[in-house]
């Protein structure tokens, strides 16, 4: 998950997703790491983290990235004519 979060959960991808709060993900990222937070907590601080993934990831492959656009480029790509 360390992986993900570092790729698409750093200040500069929330703030090209424009949907998330930097501020907000980094306090919840400082509270999951500390020592003091109990289990059940970090349990379900794992979920919205996972959650808040899923919102980054969906929104570079379905919203950032022009879907139609690539499409045809690859039908140009295989010779493929509407």
């Amino acid at each position: 998950m360390k992986v993900l979060a570092d790729k698409y959960l750093d200040e500069d991808a929330i703030r090209q997703t424009g949907i998330l709060s930097a501020d907000g993900v980094s306090n919840l990222f400082k509270r999951h790491e500390s020592s003091s937070a109990p289990i059940a907590e970090k349990v379900q601080m794992d979920a919205v983290i996972n959650h808040l993934l899923g919102v980054q990831i969906m929104h570079k492959h379905f919203i950032a990235d022009d879907i139609p656009k690539r499409a045809a480029g690859q039908a140009k790509t295989l010779g493929w004519v509407a």
